[in-house]
């Protein structure tokens, strides 16, 4: 927070939230700023600790609620009087990183347990046997609740998201679909699955993406790329971060959509960078007028969609099979452009949300150890040809098992996000009854940490972790991409982009830690922020 301090516009201050006159001076400072008035109070106090019950300290105990519930308590009612005359709002929220400690508060024993929120009852599933269970249950247990509440986001008339689910009765157009008795949102999915899976299809995918990664690689474009910090005349330092985001998202997405789409609008991927950083705005639902920046991007992201899919066919055609193939099942059902364009985002932030993350990881592993650095570069010599600009994608998906194993801890050690269901009919799951509208979610994150299943290194990055015990890929508390039938079909594409990415950077260049940062430190994961699929980097750090 500190690093705040030097904005022009930000006023940062310490404050201890149980000292009533450190709260009653920070509202005069407030009022002074502010004009008597203030637009939103946000609580984000917290303080905790675990111990055996018969070591606790109580006064030490005590100083928990005094922080977490007193301490809020008090600044609401010392500040309200300032957001009521603004006729604004309080906002109290708190992190992800507490679900990994639950565990420990309820004995580690992967039970079920339920939490009220907002006056509502969600169900935690924290057991690997548990999650098991519930991807075998795809007719009492779905997520189509959640997908019609995305669907609204992104634009979808309430009307349209009962024609995509069949809900309606009103005679549609038809499409080319070789199953008509699926429903429009079930043949989205297929098709995306198709794209993925099929493998003539999807190699057409990798095709494409392997040249928009090796066009990004040359010296001439890595010292004018946006991430570049600056220059020698042998060196270039560049933001790993920035260009891991640049690289992989714009090459995903021309080789999805083609040329055409950036053609519409060249600060496309500005705008997905911008739903990329604050869409767990989107996953807490907040108001509209503290989610501005988000919906900025969403309406930028789905109008330029948009005017792709208002442009001639044959302007656009060398866009993907499933591309083409879900525009013509989506009209069927009666969408408009615009709605289409919304279903195609959520489609795309599926593709790029997780691969440029996976990669970024990768390679800040790679650098900040030496010996794997060797090690990675002496496996993956053989894959690259002689001009250093192809690869031999085979060998690298099945005859490198060391970048195996090291891909496969990245991911690990990363892994994020939560998943949700809702019980459409009383159902038994995992020795109780669970009533029809109960709301299940899964926190993905404490899966990977779980000293039981991984042993007391549990929280450590060993590259080798999966090289000295191959059967660890099927472990039930290894679930990078989920599981069931929702097993995520892009698992292939993201494994050989990582790959294609690592084997072209470091069989090209001598890769190295910025010198002139003594001691850089790894970056940190932010695991305190909502995410999907794979952890973010912690924002508001220097370095990578």
């Amino acid at each position: 927070m500190s690093a705040l301090e030097g904005l022009s516009n930000v006023t940062y201050l310490v404050l201890d939230v149980t000292n009533p006159q450190q709260l009653q001076d920070a509202v005069e400072l407030v009022r002074n700023k502010c004009g008597g008035s203030l637009d939103i109070l946000i609580n984000n106090a917290g303080s905790n600790h675990f111990s055996p019950v018969l070591d606790l300290d109580l006064d030490e105990t005590k100083k928990i609620y005094d922080i977490n519930v007193w301490g809020p308590l008090m600044l609401i009612q010392k500040f309200a009087p300032l957001v009521i005359s603004a006729k604004r709002s309080v906002i109290n929220i708190t992190s992800i990183s507490g679900y990994v400690n639950v565990l420990i508060y309820f004995g580690d024993n992967k039970a079920l347990y339920s939490i009220t929120l907002a006056g509502e009852t969600l169900c935690v599933i924290t057991g690997a046997n548990d999650i098991q269970e519930l991807y075998r249950n795809s007719s009492t247990i779905t997520w189509d609740n959640l997908i019609k509440d995305m669907y609204s986001f992104v634009g979808l008339s309430p009307r349209s998201i009962s024609q995509v689910w069949g809900e309606t009765h009103e005679q549609l157009a038809t499409s080319d679909s070789k199953n008509p008795t699926q429903l429009a949102h079930e043949m989205t999915s297929e098709y995306h699955r198709q794209q993925l899976l099929t493998a003539v299809i999807a190699e057409n995918l990798v095709q494409r993406i392997i040249p928009g990664l090796d066009k990004s690689l040359p010296w001439n474009i890595l010292s004018k790329h946006p991430a570049c910090i600056h220059t020698s005349g042998d060196s270039i330092t560049l933001s790993l971060w920035e260009w891991c985001n640049e690289v992989i998202i714009k090459s995903s997405v021309t080789a999805c959509y083609g040329h055409k789409i950036f053609e519409i609008n060249p600060n496309l991927l500005q705008a997905m960078m911008s739903w990329e950083a604050k869409n767990w705005k989107f996953m807490y639902k907040l108001p509209e007028f503290i989610a501005r920046d988000i919906i900025n991007a969403r309406s930028e992201f789905i109008d330029t969609l948009c005017k792709y899919f208002e442009t001639p066919k044959e302007d656009r055609s060398d866009a993907l099979y499933f591309v083409k193939v879900m525009e013509e099942e989506i009209w069927a059902a009666g969408l408009s452009d615009h709605e289409i364009a919304g279903i195609h985002m959520l489609h795309l932030w599926a593709i790029t949300a997780n691969v440029y993350k996976a990669a970024f990881w990768a390679i800040a592993h790679i650098v900040h150890i030496p010996e794997l650095l060797a090690q990675i570069r002496a496996e993956i010599a053989p894959a690259m040809g002689t001009d250093g600009e192809t690869v031999d994608l085979k060998y690298l998906t099945e005859d490198c098992p060391r970048l195996e194993a090291f891909f496969h801890e990245v991911l690990r050690i990363n892994s994020a996000g939560a998943l949700a269901r809702e019980v459409t009919t009383p159902t038994l799951f995992s020795g109780n009854v669970l009533a029809k509208g109960t709301k299940l979610m899964i926190p993905y994150r404490q899966l990977p940490l779980d000293g039981q299943a991984w042993g007391p290194s549990a929280r450590d990055f060993d590259p080798e972790r999966f090289l000295k015990d191959k059967s660890l890929t099927r472990s039930p508390n290894f679930r990078p991409f989920g599981g069931g039938h929702k097993l995520c079909p892009g698992r292939f594409i993201a494994k050989k982009s990582v790959y294609t990415i690592v084997a072209l950077l470091f069989s090209r260049y001598d890769v190295t830690l910025e010198t002139s940062t003594a001691n850089q430190k790894f970056p940190r994961i932010d695991d305190v922020t909502a995410g999907v699929g794979t952890n973010a980097r912690r924002r508001c750090e220097t370095g990578h």
